[in-house]
């Protein structure tokens, strides 16, 4: 039977992970780098084109610009996940708990469930 305990352990245990390395910051304020030089980047492109043309305006339409920020924002931030959880096992590894992970009574399931949604969360919470 699933436990709902161990998973949220597992869940609080990757946040508090995740939120020590300097990689996660690294991706934080590169995406909202990004995000902020492609809002720069439509609202400029919108301004100076949309007056000239019809067809050049809708490229930068305001109905467009979430959808265009957040294809890109997402991009950054599903890339910079990959690579959080690249490393989860090598990681217990060199802080020396895998024994102490393997030990406890807590499925594969319950583990995976945990670790998964504490990067999610990690990632949602720069959103």
């Amino acid at each position: 039977m699933i436990n709902n305990y161990n998973i949220f352990s597992a869940l609080r245990a990757e946040m508090r992970s995740c939120l020590r390395l300097a990689r996660t910051w690294v991706f934080f304020v590169f995406s909202m780098l990004f995000a902020l030089g492609t809002c720069a980047y439509q609202v400029f492109t919108h301004s100076f084109t949309s007056g000239a043309s019809a067809n050049q305006g809708l490229v930068s339409a305001p109905e467009l610009f979430t959808t265009n920020v957040a294809h890109t924002t997402t991009l950054i931030f599903s890339i910079g996940m990959v690579f959080l959880t690249f490393d989860i096992r090598a990681r217990d590894v060199r802080d020396r708990i895998c024994e102490v992970i393997d030990s406890r009574p807590v499925t594969n399931f319950e583990l995976l469930c945990g670790r998964t949604l504490g990067v999610a969360l990690v990632a949602w919470s720069a959103f």
